[in-house]
C-alpha cells in the first residue's frame, strides 16, 4: 500500500462518470444535546433555509452511538431522529440529539453527482445553522469527537456489471478464480476490506451482489473513513480536517480496489 505522504504526492484520480450514488457526511458530539422527544421536530425549523417548506419532516429511530466513543456519549441514549430531503430527495439532513449528518442521494438516473465540495459546503451551512440556534438557546456549539464520511457506489449494466462475471473485472482483490473445475459459477460474491488511517481512523471498503428498488441486479460498492478526534480538534475545523483526510482516502481507495477496465467505463481522466 503506498504511504500517506506518496499518496498525496500525485494528482487525486477523477472520473467523469463516477458510479456514486450517495455520500454522507456525520459527527458525533461527546455529548447529546438536552433535546426531548417530544421536541426532535420542531429542530426542523433550524435547516428551513436550506430545504423548502415541502420537505419530509420524519422521527425515525436513533441510530446508535459509534461504537468505541467516549463514555460521554453514552451519558444518556438519544432520542428519535429526524429527516429531512428537499423536494428532489438529493439532499437530506439527519439530526438526533447526538448527532448531524447530511447526504447526497441520486434519485433519479439523470441525476449528476455533485463533487465533495459541494456536500462539504452543506454539511458546514448545516452546521453553522445548528449553532447559531443552539447559541440563540444559551447552549454552546456541541464538540464533534467522532466523524464519518460514507461513500455509496452502485454498479449496473451502464457502469459495467451485469452479473457476477463482471465483478472480477471491475474489483481487483477479486479475481474470480478457482484452484480447480469443481464448483460452478458462484451466485454471489462479497469482499470485505479493513485499512488503517495515518490519522486516529480506519478505511472499510465492502462489496457485494445487491439489488435496486426494480429488483434489478447490481454490485454495491461502499467505501467508509470513520475517525475519532483529539480533545484539542473537538471543532469544526477538526471535524473538516478529518473528513479531507478521509475523502482523499476513499477516492484514492475506490482506485486501488478497481480495475482499469472500469475506469475506462467510468471515464477517468487524471
Amino acid at each position: 500500500m503506498l504511504s500517506a505522504v506518496s499518496q498525496v504526492s500525485s494528482p487525486r484520480p477523477d472520473y467523469r462518470h463516477p458510479p456514486v450514488t450517495e455520500v454522507a457526511l456525520a459527527v458525533q458530539f461527546a455529548e447529546p444535546l438536552p433535546i426531548e422527544a417530544d421536541g426532535i421536530e420542531h429542530m426542523s425549523e433550524v435547516w428551513a433555509d436550506m430545504v423548502p417548506v415541502s420537505s419530509i419532516r420524519e422521527p425515525l429511530p436513533p441510530l446508535n452511538p459509534y461504537a468505541g466513543s467516549e463514555e460521554d456519549a453514552m451519558a444518556s441514549p438519544p432520542t428519535a431522529r429526524l429527516w429531512l430531503t428537499d423536494d428532489t430527495g438529493n439532499r437530506v439532513v439527519q439530526f438526533q440529539s447526538d448527532r448531524l449528518t447530511v447526504n447526497w442521494q441520486k434519485s433519479d438516473a439523470r441525476d449528476e453527482y455533485p463533487r465533495f465540495e459541494a456536500i462539504r459546503e452543506f454539511f458546514v451551512t448545516a452546521w453553522q445553522r445548528l449553532t447559531v440556534h443552539l447559541e440563540a438557546d444559551g447552549l454552546g456549539a456541541p464538540e464533534p469527537n467522532v466523524c464519518d464520511v460514507l461513500y455509496v457506489n452502485r454498479l449496473g449494466e451502464a457502469q459495467g456489471w451485469s452479473g457476477v462475471s463482471d465483478t472480477a473485472a471491475l474489483l481487483a482483490p477479486w479475481n474470480g478464480s478457482h484452484s480447480d473445475d469443481f464448483l460452478p459459477e458462484p451466485e454471489m460474491t462479497a469482499i470485505y476490506l479493513h485499512y488503517h488511517l495515518p490519522t486516529l481512523g480506519w478505511l472499510n471498503v465492502e462489496a457485494w451482489e445487491a439489488v435496486d428498488d426494480e429488483e434489478n441486479g447490481l454490485l454495491a460498492l461502499y467505501l467508509q473513513s470513520r475517525g475519532h478526534l483529539p480533545i484539542e480538534d473537538s471543532n469544526l475545523d477538526g471535524a473538516l480536517a478529518f473528513m479531507d483526510t478521509a475523502r482523499e482516502w476513499i477516492v484514492r481507495g475506490f482506485t486501488s480496489v478497481t480495475t482499469a477496465h472500469g475506469h475506462r467505463i467510468w471515464g477517468r481522466f487524471q
